[in-house]
């Protein structure tokens, strides 16, 4: 077990081996990423009453099968998009569906993922029960972005209120991509070593010529917020961050913690055997 602190004056860089090690990424998919608020999609595919779109959380890391769906009252909802008998993937496509009919085995679920019913399975004592209903996971909307959690730690309002309070004056339901302006990065990197990088400033002169000339390297930070980061040029240098005391949450000088693993959690025992496993046979 690692432990380090959370003071940066008494931080040390991590052991070599967390950058490098399957069974830490594994640890950390579950401990971190599983625990945390990722976006799923935009709204555009889900004006429509019993619109469905299929997505996946964190691919290629967690890659858990999901699909969002619209409900009859506009509200939006995330559910496992595995059938809850073999496993077989049931949206493919963005589509209106009031009842989803699984086309492997035929079972029908209704819009809120409740089993209907399922063909030869008449007289089958305790069938159906609530294991056979698709998982729901929760869903929070910010803008026109939807996002979902499979096990979250932290408050969604927390998170999205100091983001907001800082671009939220921007028109942002009205931006549109611009596919000719965007460019995928593929950096053949552990998440970490890639997240150290950013959040130091140290390589710019030396690796960033252009933006060097830019910016004020001497006003130049990165600010560590309760549950995420961001750099910016800014008009002053502070010694402290003590605007935050109002904040409730819990995780006030939290250490960083690499756990082992408990398959007591409520994730190993609700979404892995029942969603992931049986999924990932299928690919």
């Amino acid at each position: 077990m690692k432990i380090i602190s959370s003071n940066i004056n008494n931080a040390e860089t991590l052991d070599g081996s967390f950058y490098n090690s399957k069974e830490y990424l594994k640890k950390c998919s579950i401990y971190i990423f599983e625990k945390t608020w990722q976006l799923l999609s935009d709204d555009s595919e889900l004006k429509k009453p019993y619109s469905k779109k299929p997505v996946e959380f964190l691919n290629p890391l967690i890659s858990e099968p999901l699909f969002l769906s619209k409900e009859n009252d506009s509200t939006i909802k995330c559910f496992s998009n595995v059938c809850t008998h073999r496993g077989n993937i049931l949206i493919n496509k963005p589509c209106k569906l009031k009842e989803i009919t699984c086309k492997y085995h035929g079972r029908r679920f209704d819009n809120c993922g409740k089993l209907i019913s399922m063909p030869k399975f008449k007289g089958v004592e305790n069938f159906p029960s609530n294991k056979d209903d698709l998982i729901e996971l929760p869903t929070k909307k910010w803008r026109q972005f939807i996002f979902t959690s499979i096990e979250p730690s932290i408050n969604f309002n927390h998170l999205i209120k100091p983001i907001n309070d800082r671009v939220g004056w921007m028109p942002i339901e009205d931006f549109k991509l611009d596919q000719k302006s965007s460019k995928d990065y593929f950096v053949k990197a552990n998440w970490a070593l890639y997240c150290d990088n950013y959040l130091e400033g140290f390589h710019i002169p030396f690796v960033h010529s252009g933006l060097n000339q830019t910016l004020d390297y001497d006003k130049f930070f990165s600010y560590l917020e309760h549950n995420y980061n961001h750099n910016i040029e800014n008009e002053q240098e502070t010694d402290d961050d003590d605007d935050d005391d109002d904040d409730d949450d819990d995780d006030e000088n939290i250490d960083l913690v690499i756990q082992e693993e408990d398959d007591n959690s409520p994730v190993s025992k609700i979404m892995r055997p029942r969603t992931r496993s049986t999924s990932s046979m299928l690919l």
